[in-house]
């Protein structure tokens, strides 16, 4: 019997990669000692605009350039799940696989995160990271207010306990990394191949 690995999924567009991601990444692993990082690059954002889209090639390229670290891999399942939604996708992950995920998400995304498709079915079905960044700071009072949640979600202090749950989200104060894809597109010419 295979052993069960505690694996991170860091999905998104990643329009292009950058080292807030890998800092991210790489601070969620050693804070809750996880075997492994996915990224788990989508081929459009429901909420983007597809025009400021790198190729998918494109993006998963830079995401290998991005990566200094053999324990995060680079994974595509929109082709596997026939959706670009995060409810599907850990639907997959959790039917095909026996492993202990977690979500990893930054800051920046909880003011989006009420239109995401299901997403209180995401909060019930897998334990969430959310990581802390510059201007979007939350903590876990002010987060439960935003999202309304229901008595099903806990949030943990004891990273411990967190890990033990199948649902649950921790915040984590991540570094003072101001990078942001956005700006990057703004400021870098990329091929659109």
């Amino acid at each position: 019997m295979a052993t069960v690995k505690k694996i991170g999924v860091l999905g998104g567009s990643f329009n292009p990669a950058h080292n807030g991601h890998l800092e991210i990444s790489c601070q969620t692993m050693e804070k809750l000692n996880l075997d492994e990082i996915w990224w788990i690059i989508t081929s459009k954002n429901p909420f983007k605009d597809a025009k400021t889209y790198l190729s998918l090639d494109k993006r998963i390229k830079i995401a290998k350039e991005v990566i200094k670290d053999n324990k995060i891999k680079i994974h595509s399942f929109e082709e596997k799940i026939n959706s670009p939604y995060t409810v599907d996708l850990i639907n997959h992950l959790k039917q095909s696989y026996d492993d202990n995920f977690v979500w990893i998400m930054g800051s920046d995304n909880i003011n989006d995160f009420k239109k995401w498709k299901s997403y209180e079915t995401i909060l019930n079905n897998i334990k969430i990271v959310i990581c802390n960044r510059p201007n979007y700071e939350f903590n876990s009072e002010n987060l439960q207010d935003f999202l309304g949640c229901g008595t099903n979600l806990i949030f943990k202090d004891e990273i411990n306990d967190f890990m033990k749950n199948d649902n649950g989200i921790v915040l984590i104060n991540s570094t003072n990394n101001y990078t942001s894809s956005t700006k990057i597109r703004k400021n870098k010419i990329y091929d659109k191949e």
